[in-house]
C-alpha cells in the first residue's frame, strides 16, 4: 500500500487522498512483481482476515483518472515518496509518479534502504508524503490491520507504524467501540470501519493482496499454508512417505 501523510502539506484533504485512490494502476503495479505475485484490492482488510466485506470502492481494474481530476479540482502538487531501492521498489516508484502524473501530482521518488525506510517513515516530522510499504497479519484479527496502522493515539517520536499518521478522534472512538466486541458484531463493525475508513478518509491506498510463492521438495509432505502468518506452516512438515 502507499501510505499518504496526512499530517502534512497536499494530503491532509481527504479528497486529495481518495483522488490518489482513484489514480493508481493496480493491476500495473501488481504485475511488477511477477507472475501470480497478487490480486489487486483497494481495502485496508485483506480477503482471509475475519471482517473483510468485499466492497468496490475505488477501481480495480484500471485507474479512474477522471474522476481523480475531478476531486482535485484544478490542484497540482508536489510531493515527495519513500520507497525501497531494490528493482521492485524502484519501478513501483516509476509506475506511482506516472499515474499521478496524469492528474496533476509530482511525485519526486526517494529509494532508500529498507532499514532507512522504516526509521525515516517511521520518524514523526519526516518530510515524506508518500511511503510504499505493506503488513502481514501478527494474527488473524482485523484490529491488527486497523487499529494498529490507523490509531493516531500510538503516535510517537520515532518507530511508528502509523506512517500515514492518521489521527481522527471519531474514528478512533470506532475502533474502540469495535475491539470491545466478539464474534460476528465485532467483525461486522470492523467490515464497515474498513469501507468507511477507505470511502471517506483514505489514510492508506492499498494496491494488493500479495500471494506466497514457496516451493517444497518432493520429499516433504503435510503442507500447510497459514493464512494467519501468510506462509508455510515449518512446523506441520513431515517427511512424505
Amino acid at each position: 500500500y502507499f501510505a499518504l501523510n496526512t499530517s502534512r502539506g497536499f494530503f491532509k484533504d481527504p479528497k486529495a487522498r481518495q483522488a490518489v485512490a482513484y489514480a493508481v494502476n493496480r493491476p500495473a503495479i501488481t504485475r511488477l512483481a511477477g507472475l501470480n505475485a497478487g490480486t489487486p484490492n483497494e481495502q485496508i482488510l485483506p480477503p482471509g482476515i475475519p471482517g473483510f466485506r468485499n466492497a468496490p470502492v475505488y477501481p480495480l481494474d484500471r485507474p479512474n483518472v477522471e474522476k481523480a481530476k475531478a476531486l482535485l479540482g484544478g490542484r497540482t502538487a508536489k510531493v515527495v515518496m519513500y520507497t525501497t531501492n531494490d528493482p521492485l521498489g524502484i519501478n513501483t516508484g516509476q509506475m506511482l509518479q506516472a499515474n499521478l502524473k496524469a492528474i496533476g501530482i509530482d511525485v519526486q521518488v526517494k529509494p532508500l534502504t529498507f532499514a532507512v525506510l522504516i526509521d525515516k517513515s517511521g520518524t514523526r516530522g519526516e518530510p515524506v508524503d508518500i511511503t510504499s510499504i505493506g503488513w502481514f497479519a501478527d494474527y488473524p484479527d482485523p484490529y491488527d490491520f486497523i487499529n494498529i496502522l490507523l490509531d493516531g493515539r500510538t503516535i510517537a517520536a520515532k518507530n511508528n507504524v502509523n506512517v500515514s499518521y492518521f489521527d481522527n478522534p471519531t474514528y478512533q472512538k470506532r475502533m474502540d467501540s469495535a475491539a470491545k466486541l466478539a464474534g460476528d458484531a465485532r467483525y461486522r463493525a470492523y467490515g464497515t470501519l474498513d469501507i468507511d475508513i477507505t470511502r471517506n478518509q483514505s489514510p492508506l491506498v492499498i494496491t494488493n493482496n500479495q500471494n506466497v510463492r514457496e516451493f517444497i521438495s518432493s520429499k516433504i509432505g503435510c503442507p500447510t499454508y497459514s493464512f494467519a502468518w501468510g506462509g508455510l506452516n515449518l512446523v506441520m512438515l513431515c517427511p512424505k512417505r
